[in-house]
């Protein structure tokens, strides 16, 4: 996979994403557990999800669902992603909430990237327009935002209902609190088996 200073893999566009060992380390650390990932600012949380999304699409295990809290965020990502990912731009796919509900189409049958705000995932869940069956990796950007009433909250509780589990969840934060109580709220709203800490 690693050649000279970038990662070579089939579903990766050649010489765009550049070899770092810690971000590999923690790829290989939280694919098959549920995890807090602590990453101070720069330290390519974006790379990591990608490449976590490669080995769901490359094992063809499921589909991805990204949340970012604000759309600027989701638009990095899809840009990132679609810049890229080395496959089909239609199963890259940007919901926002003003992306028109005729362009909100979610085909999961095959491995798919859904990249979208929390508000509107929530919404499609109530009104079961959104299969999360079929999703493999429930992804959370900014993790640190699921408290009390914020999506983030319903829609992990909603995936924790599934009976037949064969998902992971993985959140992201560069700002987790220094409080404890926080930390462990976090671990069991997503059932956290893993926490994974990087410095600068």
């Amino acid at each position: 996979m690693l050649t000279n200073n970038y990662i070579e893999h089939f579903l990766i566009k050649k010489n765009t994403i550049e070899k770092r060992l810690y971000q590999l380390d923690i790829v290989s650390k939280c694919l098959n557990k549920n995890s807090l990932i602590i990453l101070p600012t720069s330290l390519g949380k974006t790379v990591i999800m990608l490449l976590i999304s490669v080995n769901c699409i490359e094992k063809k295990k499921g589909s991805i669902l990204i949340l970012a809290p604000t759309k600027p965020l989701v638009e990095q990502h899809f840009t990132f992603f679609y810049n890229v990912l080395n496959i089909n731009p239609s199963n890259i796919i940007k919901i926002t909430g003003q992306t028109p509900l005729s362009k909100r189409k979610y085909e999961l049958n095959e491995n798919k990237i859904i990249i979208a705000t929390p508000q509107v995932i929530k919404n499609e869940i109530l009104k079961k327009k959104l299969d999360i069956n079929k999703i493999y990796y429930l992804i959370f950007d900014e993790v640190h935002r699921a408290t009390g009433k914020y999506a983030y909250t319903f829609i992990s509780n909603a995936f924790n209902l599934i009976k037949k589990k064969k998902f992971h969840i993985l959140g992201f934060t560069a700002s987790p609190g220094s409080n404890i109580k926080k930390i462990n709220n976090l671990k069991k709203l997503l059932n956290i088996e893993k926490i994974i800490y990087k410095t600068n």
